[in-house]
């Protein structure tokens, strides 16, 4: 009898544990969108993003969507839960400064290149559709942040560019990350905090909606029994991230 208890004990450790082993997630789902080319770039990018499920107090998870400037570098704008808490992040790789005005608590970035970053803690609701533009004005690019079912609008911050810099370019990735690191790090892909949101369609200078979208997953926990994607005929892209309580995927 004892044999055959520890024969079970042994199964379901196994089947916790697996290969299993503690990992930065990172990206996640990754969504691609494309607009034709336009002289000197576009002035305006607005992204439509929605968060049905966070993955809870323990997770941090950042919803983000990534642009680039014609003859410069760039940025992204999104969404993030910090560990239960609410923030958005705003930020522009190689930017020269920000505008002192800004809401948002603005500095320079020194890990995985340079530039301004700017983040204010905001309670953005799960199950709300949520505009985010980038607006270039010459030099100046600010970051806004519209609760579309609320109306309630917030300007993160205004982030300024080298002026050598054109218009936006014409193409846009949106994208789940899993950023916990350190004491915060998951013990195992299987441990992942569960997750679901949507990427719209994607607008440029306010009228004009990307001509394509497309989605994958990837990355360390690019598993089909936990990250799934897809996009319907509208360009509306789905993503769904899921928890498996702890247990080994058969896909691992």
């Amino acid at each position: 009898m004892k044999n055959w208890l520890m024969v079970g004990v042994l199964a379901l450790a196994g089947l916790l544990c697996g290969s299993a082993q503690a990992v930065v997630v990172g990206g996640i789902v990754s969504t691609d969108a494309r607009w034709p080319e336009a002289v000197g770039g576009y002035d305006r990018l607005s992204f439509y993003d929605q968060v049905n499920h966070d993955g809870g107090s323990r997770s941090n998870y950042f919803w983000a969507n990534q642009f680039w400037f014609v003859g410069g570098d760039g940025g992204y704008i999104g969404l993030q839960n910090r560990s239960g808490q609410r923030w958005l992040n705003f930020s522009i790789w190689l930017a020269s400064g920000w505008d002192p005005a800004s809401r948002a608590s603005c500095g320079h970035f020194s890990h995985e290149g340079s530039g301004v970053q700017c983040q204010i803690k905001w309670n953005w609701k799960t199950g709300h559709k949520y505009r985010l533009d980038i607006v270039r004005a010459s030099n100046r690019v600010s970051g806004v942040v519209t609760d579309l079912m609320s109306g309630e609008s917030i300007t993160v911050a205004t982030i300024l560019i080298p002026t050598a810099w054109s218009g936006l370019k014409n193409r846009s990735v949106s994208f789940v990350e899993e950023y916990s690191q350190g004491s915060n790090q998951l013990a195992s892909c299987s441990v992942i905090g569960a997750q679901s949101s949507v990427f719209y369609l994607p607008v440029a200078n306010g009228h004009l909606p990307a001509t394509s979208q497309t989605t994958q997953t990837y990355g360390n926990c690019n598993d089909r029994n936990i990250a799934h994607a897809a996009c319907d005929a509208g360009g509306k892209c789905i993503n769904i991230v899921s928890d498996l309580g702890g247990f080994a995927s058969p896909g691992e």
